[in-house]
C-alpha cells in the first residue's frame, strides 16, 4: 500500500498522524512502484515525472479537479499541494463511501 501524498512529505508539513494515515490517502501499488517510482515525492513530481493521466487517476477514486489536474503542470502543483490535503481527503472519503456502498448493494441482490 502507498499513501497518495506521502507521509514523509506530510510530516513535514507538521501533518497529525490521524490524519497521514487517514484511508482516504491510501491506495494500493505494488512495492516495486510505491518504493522506486513514487517513494518520499510529492504527488505533483510524480505525475508528471511519470506522465499519470487524468484516465489512470480516475480508477483509483481521484477525486475530478485532483485528476484533471494532471493534465497542466500549474494546476498540478495547486491542486496536489499540502495545503489542498484535507479537501483531497474529503472528496476521495465521498467517493470511496459511494463505492463501498454501491458494491455493498450489488452483494445484497446476489
Amino acid at each position: 500500500m502507498a499513501s497518495y501524498l506521502p507521509r514523509s512529505v506530510l510530516r513535514e508539513a507538521n501533518i497529525p498522524d490521524d490524519k497521514i494515515h487517514c484511508l482516504a490517502n491510501i491506495t494500493v501499488l505494488n512495492e516495486r512502484t510505491n518504493l522506486r517510482k513514487l517513494s518520499g515525492k510529492p504527488p505533483s513530481r510524480y505525475i508528471q515525472e511519470f506522465r499519470i493521466s487524468e484516465q489512470k487517476l480516475h480508477p483509483h477514486l481521484i477525486p475530478d479537479p485532483f485528476a484533471r489536474a494532471a493534465n497542466d503542470e500549474a494546476l498540478l502543483k495547486e491542486q496536489w499541494s499540502v495545503e489542498r490535503y484535507t479537501d483531497f481527503l474529503i472528496e476521495r472519503a465521498k467517493l470511496l463511501t459511494n463505492e463501498a456502498n454501491v458494491f455493498l448493494q450489488e452483494l445484497g441482490r446476489s
